[in-house]
């Protein structure tokens, strides 16, 4: 198993299209592969782990997102097992808390990041001393294995652990081809770095044409186009009426994401956030109507401040639907309280 230094990929792109990689990342793969390789992998990751990102990398490229404001928005894998990441000394739980922790400017919000372990065999320690950051635990394991690896769950679990789910993967991918669920594990638009290539990355509906429900393509300097950063609002909108989140996730899936193609179109940081958390409005503004709303009219008003060039006509665009998203959000929502 060798790896590969994305460093060289990455020198290939002018400085500005480096940027816009970086500042609309949703997913760092820390491994090309999955030791496990589930027949019915619902994210279709390829059996056998060959290639691995080397640590100091990933921090280098996680300190630069921190830098463009991105990395709060950033999950450590993809198409992997989160528990096959061994790099310098390091492994998984380094990178989830690396992103999400320690001195970050987004310390707080590692625990939005979902973890989805199938166990690799040799990682049950590993495994159980992280509980902490697991939500998902997949029953493709042997079933005496299973059964042995979760007795150890409950004999270790405290306080601080995360409530577990035993599941099974979704029906996706090619192998369930003519009975595909309705939704995508795929949670985001916009960039995915792996150990050897970078792709942008749009969520769709399962279908024959893309049975996983994502399209993932390369992204190359020559031709240069990268999905914005953009993610799916059920991931926000956990206690609002079914009915209403499921509208949102079907408009987020139906609607293509914005492109950006160019130095003209790359949006600093206010436009960015706002961009990136279009849908989400609606569905945040249900724990707290009235606050998330102030906050979000707040944000507008610095971000417009933050320039004081002001921000370019295809800036000013994403504010002008980001203020009509909080209308319409009222209108919808008000009902419910």
């Amino acid at each position: 198993m060798g790896t590969y230094d994305l460093k060289h990929k990455l020198a290939e792109f002018e400085p500005w299209q480096r940027g816009i990689i970086l500042e609309n990342t949703s997913r760092v793969q820390l491994t090309d592969g999955c030791s496990i390789g589930c027949s019915g992998c619902g994210i279709g990751a390829e059996k056998g782990v060959k290639s691995i990102m080397p640590w100091d990398l990933y921090t280098e490229l996680v300190d630069e997102m921190v830098a463009h404001w991105v990395a709060n928005g950033t999950t450590p894998y993809w198409k992997n097992e989160p528990f096959d990441y061994h790099s310098q000394g390091k492994n998984f739980r380094d990178a989830y808390f690396y992103l999400g922790g320690g001195d970050l400017i987004y310390n707080f919000l590692s625990e939005s990041i979902y973890v989805q372990t199938a166990v690799p065999k040799g990682s049950e320690q590993e495994v159980l001393a992280s509980l902490d950051i697991v939500n998902d635990i997949n029953i493709t394991l042997h079933k005496t294995r299973l059964k042995n690896f979760i007795s150890k769950v409950f004999e270790v679990c405290d306080d601080n652990a995360n409530p577990l789910r035993i599941c099974t993967w979704q029906k996706l991918g090619p192998k369930h081809i003519n009975n595909l669920a309705k939704d995508t594990l795929s949670c985001e638009h916009g960039v995915v770095l792996t150990p050897s290539n970078i792709y942008t990355i749009r969520s769709v509906r399962p279908s024959t044409k893309h049975p996983y429900g994502y399209i993932q393509e390369e992204v190359i300097p020559d031709n240069f186009i990268v999905n914005s950063l953009s993610w799916d609002p059920q991931i926000y909108a956990r206690e609002i009426d079914p009915k209403i989140r499921d509208k949102l996730h079907n408009e987020w899936l139906d609607e293509a994401p914005l492109v950006i193609d160019s130095e003209e179109k790359r949006l600093s940081w206010g436009p960015r956030m706002l961009q990136a958390y279009k849908y989400a409005l609606k569905g945040e503004l249900t724990s707290d109507k009235e606050s998330w709303s102030l906050f979000i009219k707040e944000n507008i008003r610095r971000f417009r401040n933050e320039k004081k060039d002001g921000f370019s006509p295809f800036e000013e665009k994403i504010f002008d639907e980001a203020e009509l998203m909080i209308e319409e959000a009222k209108q919808i929502l008000l009902p419910l309280f």
